[in-house]
């Protein structure tokens, strides 16, 4: 899930919408210098991420960290990890899923998660860089078959000169055979390294749906928003590290059952304290020229209003 085009911090002041029970625009949720900042110099996309990642990062207490993000103008329906606590996230996704923020939150803890755990992605050059390997080894191991060969060579043909026969019958079924265990080989090691890359895509996927429940949880926001996230993203084939073998039918409902066993009360209490310690919104800055937004580490816990993302 990496490396997509840059999309353009627009400066200016705008309204903000949500058929949501809470709305960016409420001016009584904007009292905050900092909001009030956002709300003016940003664009509508950047601001709901700024509002996102701030209230996910205190109420997670990962405000000793700054994040950046990035819009991107490809399409795409999931956010991306890359680099250094870096999100890159569609603007189709942002627009699609404009009537739903916990879904955006979502996509957007997911990545952070991905990040916190230090998730290694296996995505489609990873996996060329990974076969190209498992040739190489191969081609090595055919070296030493070509030298065993030419062994057989050298021996059949003393025996076919001392007992007056052909030998090239036998030579080529050696031949025949060496290159058939060399198939073998390649096509065994490709299998096993499909099954450990399919495994790790399953294990770091479910830790960042987990994570992203107790993220939203924390900061006060309904977790089932993951559901309508995952439901959104299974529309888009490139979602799946495997199109003809779908993993996301199968995590939403690993997630549905993660929702109705997890109780959620410890977490909203660790949420509550976290926002009271940390209670003083992250500033943002605007990097790489305009084309993403920092939002910066916490630098004090002076108390001020809070409101919604």
């Amino acid at each position: 899930m990496r490396k997509l085009s840059l999309g353009i911090i627009a400066l200016g002041v705008f309204t903000l919408s949500f058929a949501t029970p809470f709305s960016y625009a409420q001016k009584s949720r904007d009292s905050n210098p900092e909001f009030a900042r956002a709300k003016k110099e940003l664009n509508e996309d950047y601001y709901v991420l700024y509002r996102i990642i701030d209230k996910l990062s205190r109420a997670n207490d990962n405000a000793s960290t700054s994040w950046r993000v990035k819009l991107s103008d490809k399409y795409a329906l999931n956010g991306f990890a890359d680099e250094a606590n870096l999100i890159i996230v569609p603007k189709s996704a942002v627009e699609q899923l404009s009537g739903n923020p916990d879904a955006i939150a979502c996509m957007v803890g997911r990545e952070m998660s991905h990040h916190i755990r230090k998730h290694q992605a296996i995505g489609p050059i990873e996996k060329a860089s990974l076969k190209k390997q498992i040739q190489d080894e191969v081609v090595t191991q055919l070296k030493a078959n070509e030298s065993s060969k030419r062994g057989w060579g050298m021996g059949l043909g003393l025996v076919g000169g001392v007992l007056g026969v052909s030998t090239s019958g036998i030579q080529g079924m050696v031949n025949n055979s060496t290159d058939s265990a060399s198939a073998k080989m390649i096509q065994e090691k490709e299998s096993e390294l499909n099954k450990r890359i399919a495994e790790t895509s399953s294990r770091i996927e479910k830790e960042a749906d987990e994570d992203a429940f107790i993220y939203l949880t924390r900061a006060g926001r309904d977790p089932k928003g993951c559901i309508k996230y995952l439901e959104f993203i299974s529309r888009d084939p490139n979602a799946e590290a495997d199109p003809s073998n779908p993993q996301i039918p199968g995590r939403i409902q690993a997630y549905r059952e993660f929702v109705e066993r997890e109780s959620p009360v410890k977490f909203k209490k660790e949420g509550t304290a976290n926002l009271s310690r940390l209670s003083r919104p992250l500033q943002f800055t605007s990097v790489d020229n305009g084309t993403a937004l920092r939002i910066n580490a916490s630098g004090g816990t002076t108390k001020s209003q809070i409101d919604g993302f």
